[in-house]
């Protein structure tokens, strides 16, 4: 028979320490707290290894498999096919206006694209600006009695 162990929060507290300062943030995900370990690898990654890939020098090499890394635990994460199809960014808005400006050319006017009301706005502006290119732009409104 398994059996489960209690929640530690204080454990689960310690890992975030952009919350070791009297504050509870509501913030959206732009003010996401990040967690310890994650600023330790990002840290390594920057000291160590934040150079050009590609390259045939050793750092170069070092700094392609932690990029493959960290793409393949995303894939899993997220249940993707292959590390390949996970791209990291500055931001989600910086990603999502990228997407919406390299997929204009494959939409052609009549197209249409449907965002929820729910939506955060980096979803919500890239797309409504494609209707200039004659997009159709739709907003889901949710339904508050079903969804």
């Amino acid at each position: 028979m398994a059996t489960t162990s209690p929640l530690n929060l204080d454990f689960v507290r310690s890992q975030f320490p952009g919350l070791d300062r009297g504050w509870t943030f509501f913030d959206n995900a732009g003010g996401s707290q990040i967690l310890k370990g994650a600023v330790e690898r990002i840290n390594t990654f920057l000291i160590e290894k934040n150079v050009q890939i590609g390259g045939s020098y050793e750092v170069s090499q070092a700094a392609a498999n932690a990029l493959h890394e960290a793409r393949t635990a995303a894939m899993h994460l997220v249940n993707a096919g292959r590390p390949e199809e996970i791209i990291f960014g500055n931001s989600t808005t910086a990603l999502l206006q990228n997407l919406a400006r390299v997929m204009h050319s494959q939409l052609a006017p009549g197209d249409e694209i449907i965002v929820t009301i729910a939506d955060h706005e980096s979803n919500i502006g890239p797309w409504d600006r494609l209707q200039e290119r004659g997009v159709i732009f739709k907003v889901w409104p949710l339904n508050k009695e079903t969804d």
